[in-house]
């Protein structure tokens, strides 16, 4: 079997974990927030045209990422997406906040609200985008709510948080679930 770089995308709100619980994923992590959008950009996109293996995070708050994805997969990658979430959007508000108190960088309430409804508006997109799924509720502590590997459901929680509900549908949740069966 040949090596397949992996471009994996780390997704969800400002608050919802990401960094904090994903950075150590990767050796080539491309955190926007510490090294800015356009650094970030440039060297994903470098990366990928390299065929080397590379990680980043985003809000899901667009298509842009589709594009990315797209020339990945044209370039022999293996796309993973890491879609981490709360129960409830003041729990991103209240976390910013708290990174705030010590030292961090702010987002406006009103951003992470939008970006929050977005990031759930877009998933749906970009799971029908990438080989690979990962959904964490990270509500009080990261707790998987589906995974996904080369299309193939490989576990789904019993309990979801009705914001993933909602984003995914109670069709599409009834197909997982069959696919379990």
């Amino acid at each position: 079997m040949s090596y397949k770089p992996e471009f994996t995308l780390v997704a969800g709100a400002n608050g919802s974990g990401k960094s904090s619980n994903i950075e150590n994923l990767q050796e080539n992590y491309l955190n926007p927030d510490t090294m800015g959008f356009k650094k970030a950009l440039t060297e994903l996109k470098q990366c990928i045209k390299n065929g080397k293996t590379v990680a980043t995070e985003t809000n899901l708050t667009g298509n842009s990422y589709l594009e990315i994805i797209k020339e990945a997969r044209s370039n022999g990658f293996i796309i993973n997406l890491i879609f981490v979430t709360t129960e409830d959007p003041q729990i991103n508000v209240n976390r910013v906040a708290n990174r705030v108190q010590k030292g961090g960088h702010d987002i406006p309430i009103d951003l992470i609200h939008s970006r929050y409804k977005a990031g759930h508006r877009f998933l749906p997109q970009y799971m029908d985008a990438v080989d690979n799924i990962t959904i964490i509720d990270n509500t009080t502590e990261p707790k998987l709510i589906l995974v996904i590997k080369n299309k193939r459901i490989e576990y789904l929680a019993q309990k979801i948080i009705f914001p993933i509900m909602q984003t995914l549908g109670i069709k599409r949740i009834n197909a997982l679930r069959n696919q379990l069966s």
